[in-house]
C-alpha cells in the first residue's frame, strides 16, 4: 500500500468499520478522519496510540514499510475487547458486585449467574 489514504482504508477495512464509525472509534470527526487519510493533517501520536491498541504496527500506517499488523495483534485486539467489556460493566455501576463473586465458583454458581445475565440481557432487546 503506497499511500497514506490506502493504508488507513485498509485498516478500515480490516475492522469492517464504515470511514464514519472509524472516525468515532479514534474520537475525532468525520473531517478530522478525512483529513489524515488524505495526509492533509497530521496524523497526531494519540491516534496512533489507538491505532496499535488495535493491533496495528504504527510505523507501516505513517511509511507503509513493515508489516500491517503487529507480531502480537491477536491478543492485543483480544485484550481491547475485554477492556471495552469491562468499562461496559463499570458503566452499568456493577463492577463492585462482580468483583465480589468467588475467583472459582462452582458448576451451580457459574450456571445461576449464566442464567442470570442471560435474563437480564433478553430485557434490552
Amino acid at each position: 500500500m503506497s499511500t497514506l489514504f490506502e493504508r488507513l482504508s485498509a485498516i478500515d477495512d480490516d475492522l469492517k468499520l464504515s470511514h464514519s464509525r472509524m472516525a468515532v472509534e479514534l474520537g475525532v470527526n468525520r473531517s478530522t478522519y478525512y483529513k489524515y487519510k488524505n495526509g492533509t493533517l497530521a496524523i497526531p501520536k494519540s491516534i496512533l496510540i489507538i491505532l496499535r491498541l488495535k493491533g496495528y504496527d504504527d510505523h507501516w500506517v505513517l511509511s507503509g514499510k513493515g508489516q500491517m499488523k503487529l507480531k502480537d495483534s491477536a491478543q492485543l485486539v483480544e485484550m481491547q475487547k475485554r477492556l471495552k467489556l469491562i468499562s461496559k460493566l463499570d458503566s452499568y455501576g456493577v463492577l463492585d458486585s462482580i468483583e465480589k463473586l468467588p475467583e472459582t465458583p462452582s458448576s451451580v454458581q457459574k450456571k445461576i449467574i449464566q442464567e442470570f445475565f442471560v435474563f437480564l440481557a433478553s430485557k434490552f432487546v
